[in-house]
């Protein structure tokens, strides 16, 4: 950004428009508030310490609290399993699970998932983000996306702009113009393949996490899998509208802000030889 004002704005606002700089420098604000919110927002965080066993440092955790449970899913009638125009299918129940989570001792919601590097569940995990110190769940996602959408404008922008000085000026007047060109597109490449793999995920209504499993316990039929997930509403065009405008739900750490102080929802406490 600060390369681009001083090296080639003035030009561009000059001899081209002013409204190409405008524009730019718009595209990197809305770039910013997205990498901003999408790092220091609550990804979801759910509260720890809700489903605690009694005796559980003398007894241990019960055999059913170490296995899965499987619940029914919705029924529903997906294009996968269409077959004849003609004549409707019926519809297909896929059952989700739940598990026990053995370090913040909840039963979590179905998708949520625990961060080894947080310590913490969160609800809808799509994967832990290093680049952003932060976990991208249900309350991030939209803006995590949001600013991969933005970066490639972003990069794209600096990459035509950059081109058309050179192009105009040579490339022995415009060196850095050259270098801003080539830096941009090297930087489009990382952020355009995870905008591409997670737009394709959207379409089928499934986070990271979901796909590698699939992918990883499934084998060659794991594309079918995807298409008869319980969480996939049947339409790509659906799917997509609920990854980027389903309702992020309010923060735990914004209701127990006003928790009384015996309240360990959210605290790491120890119950006999047990790191809870």
């Amino acid at each position: 950004m600060v390369l681009y004002l001083v090296f080639e704005a003035a030009w561009l606002w000059n001899h081209v428009s002013p409204a190409v700089v405008v524009v730019f420098c718009y595209c990197w604000c809305v770039l910013m508030n997205c990498l901003l919110r999408a790092a220091l927002m609550d990804p979801g965080v759910l509260p720890k310490n809700v489903h605690l066993v009694d005796n559980v440092a003398k007894n241990g955790l019960p055999e059913e609290y170490h296995s899965w449970i499987q619940m029914p899913g919705p029924r529903m009638v997906h294009d996968a399993t269409k077959t004849d125009a003609k004549k409707t299918p019926d519809p297909v129940s896929t059952p989700v699970y739940a598990k026990y989570c053995n370090s913040c001792f909840i039963w979590r919601p179905a998708r949520a998932s625990h961060c080894s590097r947080c310590n913490v569940c969160i609800a809808n995990l799509d994967h832990h983000c290093p680049w952003l110190s932060n976990c991208v769940g249900q309350r991030n996602h939209c803006y995590f996306i949001g600013f991969l959408v933005f970066a490639c404008i972003e990069c794209s922008f600096l990459a035509a702009s950059s081109f058309y000085i050179v192009a105009i000026k040579s490339a022995n007047r415009a060196r850095m113009s050259l270098f801003l060109g080539i830096f941009a597109c090297l930087g489009l490449l990382y952020p355009l393949l995870l905008l591409i793999s997670h737009l394709l995920l959207g379409f089928f209504g499934i986070t990271t996490r979901e796909y590698l499993n699939t992918e990883r316990h499934s084998g060659n039929s794991h594309l079918k899998d995807l298409c008869l997930s319980p969480f996939n509403l049947g339409s790509p065009t659906t799917n997509f509208y609920h990854q980027w405008f389903r309702p992020r739900g309010a923060s735990n750490f914004r209701v127990l802000s006003r928790r009384r102080l015996d309240d360990g929802r959210l605290d790491q406490v120890v119950i006999g030889g047990l790191d809870v």
